[in-house]
């Protein structure tokens, strides 16, 4: 298997990423087409606030059906209607989650530098790749036609820096996301004693004994930004505990986790 730490490059200088401030009202969509030609260039996607065009990520190999699936928010992902969403390292079990939305030409140039500088399609995903492993993978979708590699497929350490900082590095003016709601899930849970567990302070407003083990629920609110806190900045371990009962939980934001129903309407 690839090894998956590696240093971080510069490609375009420093992203200096300063007064964030929360927001939880992402860019309005750009109408949908069904796609736009930039210029004279060949490079067309589909405009849709859902359609993934471009994606680097390293898979954790879980599930994504379980709790830490869901809770999974990929590196760094461009859709379709131009917004960018990418993980922010703060420090050991610290993130936060920025976005931007980037101008058509900016977006455009990303894409014909990673096919022709950065030679994407000469990157195959090998038919014995290990299913379920924990590996690098990248996602071009364009011109109607979606290829998709992964660390099997050839590429150093360095190619792939590159390749996320290049898209990380697309917006020159990130926002902090906070969420306006999310689907919450709930799992009755055993204790670990290798992980926080947490007391459930919120049960007033969230009680967790009501939802376990249950279809996910839309939530706003003050508990909804509480749990997404936690999400960010404990293991993936983490326990909550109400009463003496203790829980795993996660929240899926529609157009930043991995996976996501979409918001009620």
């Amino acid at each position: 298997m690839r090894r998956l730490i590696v240093p971080i490059l510069i490609l375009c200088g420093s992203l200096i990423l300063t007064a964030c401030q929360p927001s939880n009202q992402p860019p309005t969509p750009i109408p949908m087409s069904a796609a736009v030609a930039i210029d004279n260039t060949v490079i067309r996607w589909v405009r849709s606030p859902e359609e993934v065009v471009f994606r680097v990520d390293v898979s954790a190999g879980a599930a994504e059906s379980t709790i830490a699936g869901k809770r999974d928010v990929p590196l760094c992902t461009v859709y379709g209607d131009n917004r960018v969403v990418w993980v922010n390292e703060l420090g050991a079990f610290n993130v936060e989650i920025l976005y931007d939305r980037v101008a058509d030409n900016v977006l455009a140039d990303f894409l014909v530098w990673m096919t022709v500088n950065q030679r994407v399609y000469t990157y195959q995903t090998p038919d014995e790749s290990e299913s379920g492993a924990v590996v690098e993978s990248v996602v071009i979708n364009v011109n109607g036609i979606t290829h998709e590699a992964n660390g099997f497929s050839g590429w150093d350490d360095e190619w792939f820096t590159a390749t996320l900082e290049g898209c990380r590095s697309l917006s020159q003016s990130p926002v902090l996301f906070a969420p306006s709601g999310a689907w919450l899930s709930v799992e009755t849970a055993e204790v670990d004693r290798q992980a926080p567990s947490i007391r459930w302070d919120l049960s007033a407003a969230v009680d967790l004994s009501m939802r376990a083990n249950a279809d996910p629920i839309w939530i706003t609110g003050e508990a909804m930004m509480e749990l997404w806190r936690l999400q960010l900045t404990q293991p993936t371990r983490f326990r909550l505990v109400q009463d003496t009962q203790y829980y795993a939980v996660a929240l899926q934001v529609p157009g930043i986790t991995r996976t996501s129903p979409p918001a009620p309407r």
